[in-house]
């Protein structure tokens, strides 16, 4: 079973892939205008690549600051119905967590609601 953890605010995401060999990050980023902002359909391509990079994951949990963790899950009830139905939760945390700190509260996470025994 693929996990995935996935920490999101309008300007990064670090995405945790939990495999037989250990856990794999990767970043994307989402487009930011001259202003240094993020415009709505550069935030609603943004969440679209991160969906589509999620595909093979089986269960997915979201963490992240604000509201884009919230945001990213109805876009993928609008537009990726089997991504959506990966998620198990969502999570608040900090802002600019490190990659450990994110790794701790998604084991924990995975432990509580899906039993997982750990790598």
């Amino acid at each position: 079973m693929k996990l995935t953890s996935v920490w999101i605010d309008h300007h990064k995401a670090y995405i945790f892939d939990y495999l037989s060999g250990g856990i794999e990050q990767r970043t994307m980023e989402s487009h930011l205008n001259h202003n240094g902002k993020v415009s709505h359909e550069d935030l609603r391509k943004f969440y679209h690549s991160v969906a589509n990079s999620l595909t093979s994951s089986e269960k997915i949990l979201v963490v992240g600051p604000g509201t884009a963790k919230d945001e990213f899950k109805h876009h993928c009830q609008d537009h990726h119905k089997n991504i959506n139905k990966a998620i198990i939760k969502l999570e608040t945390m900090k802002d600019h967590p490190t990659p450990e700190e994110i790794l701790k509260v998604s084991n924990m996470v995975f432990k509580e609601e899906i039993r997982w025994k750990g790598i």
